[in-house]
């Protein structure tokens, strides 16, 4: 899918087009939305948000990074200075390579929630899987600052940690706050320097 972001944009540039925020370029250089129903693909699969194409994300044919990839064996070979080499090819994190030269997710990895891209979806712990938004018998509430509405809950939960504004703020807030300690520190040595001095000046 992120590949399919640098698409995009290189189709609106050679269409010479600016789409609106949500919408893609297609290939008769019409801006179009997002589909606004699709039906869920089921465990493995992404979906692609204006087609509704369902898209593989547990497997995929794995490919050289350098070289070019042999017809009869799953190996790349590689040109060099001194000749060409053998290496199998690589796959992305969390994949391993398969005997028909795929690569596959690893087990630890299936059940690991993905964004859904459809409208009306989110990602079902249950299922593994996008699922359709329920129906919720009670309306969307209005949730504490730490907390956001959950369609899949129909409930509000906790914001998830990946707040970089909120990070931020804590380290400044946290350095602001050593700071201070550090102006508390210096003052109160100050006052005692200042309080030796008149013991001094009494004892004379």
């Amino acid at each position: 899918m992120k590949g399919g972001k640098r698409a995009e944009k290189e189709a609106q540039s050679e269409c010479d087009v600016d789409c609106e925020r949500g919408q893609k370029v297609d290939e008769n250089c019409v801006c179009i939305d997002k589909a606004e129903e699709c039906t869920p693909c089921g465990v493995g699969f992404m979906q692609d948000p204006w087609s509704c194409e369902c898209i593989n994300y547990y497997n995929y044919d794995a490919e050289c990074k350098w070289g070019d990839k042999q017809d009869d064996a799953c190996m790349c070979n590689i040109e060099t200075w001194f000749g060409t080499w053998e290496k199998e090819p690589r796959c992305k994190k969390g994949f391993e390579l398969q005997d028909g030269c795929s690569c596959a997710l690893k087990e630890e990895w299936l059940c690991k929630p993905i964004k859904c891209h459809a409208q009306n979806q989110g990602w079902s712990e249950e299922k593994c899987a996008c699922d359709v938004f329920p129906v919720c018998e009670t309306e969307e509430l209005e949730c504490a600052d730490e907390e956001r509405w959950d369609k899949m809950a129909c409930a509000c939960a906790e914001k998830k940690r990946g707040d970089r504004k909120g990070r931020k703020g804590g380290k400044k807030g946290k350095r602001d706050d050593k700071r201070g300690e550090s102006d508390d520190d210096d003052s109160d040595e100050k006052d005692r320097s200042e309080s030796d001095d008149m013991e001094s000046d009494d004892d004379l």
